[in-house]
C-alpha cells in the first residue's frame, strides 16, 4: 500500500500533467481532448477519493476520542463515588476521635489536681518518715547512752 506522501505526489503529478496537457494540447484533435478530459476526471476522482478517505479517518479518530472521553468520564464518576464513600467513612471516625480527645482532656483535667495532692501527700509522708527515722535514731542513741551510764555506775 502506498504511503499518504506517495499518493499525494501521484496526485500532484497527475494534476500537473492535466494542467500541462491543457496548455499544450489546446489545438489538438478531439481524441486528445477526450483523453485530457478523462485524465482530469480520473485526477478529480482520485482527489475526491482521497478527501473521502481523509474524512473517514477523521470520523474514526473522532469516534475513538469520544469513546475514550466516555471511559474517562465514567472513571471520573466512579472515583467521585469512591471519594464520597470514603468521606462518609472518615467523618464518623473524625467525630469519634474528637469525642475521645475531649474525654482524654477531661480526664487529664480531673487527674491533675489529684496528682498534685498525691504528690504533696507523698512529700509529707516522706518528710514524716525521715522525722520518724531521726526520732528512732535519737531514741536509740539516748537508750544506748543510758545503758552505758548504768553500766558505768
Amino acid at each position: 500500500m502506498a504511503t499518504p506522501k506517495q499518493i499525494w505526489e501521484q496526485q500532484q503529478s497527475q494534476m500537473q500533467r492535466v494542467k500541462n496537457s491543457g496548455i499544450i494540447l489546446t489545438n489538438e484533435t478531439p481524441l486528445k481532448d477526450d483523453k485530457e478530459e478523462e485524465m482530469a476526471k480520473s485526477a478529480l476522482a482520485l482527489f475526491r477519493a482521497k478527501e473521502e478517505e481523509i474524512e473517514r479517518k477523521k470520523m474514526e479518530v473522532r469516534d475513538k476520542v469520544q469513546a475514550y472521553m466516555g471511559r474517562v468520564e465514567e472513571a471520573t464518576r466512579r472515583l467521585s463515588d469512591i471519594r464520597e464513600e470514603l468521606d462518609a467513612l472518615i467523618d464518623p471516625m473524625r467525630k469519634d476521635i474528637a469525642f475521645l480527645r475531649k474525654k482524654i482532656d477531661t480526664a487529664n483535667r480531673e487527674l491533675k489536681p489529684l496528682g498534685q495532692s498525691c504528690q504533696k501527700k507523698v512529700q509529707t509522708l516522706f518528710s514524716l518518715l525521715i522525722i520518724k527515722m531521726i526520732v528512732k535514731w535519737a531514741i536509740e542513741g539516748i537508750i544506748s547512752n543510758i545503758y552505758i551510764y548504768m553500766v558505768n555506775n
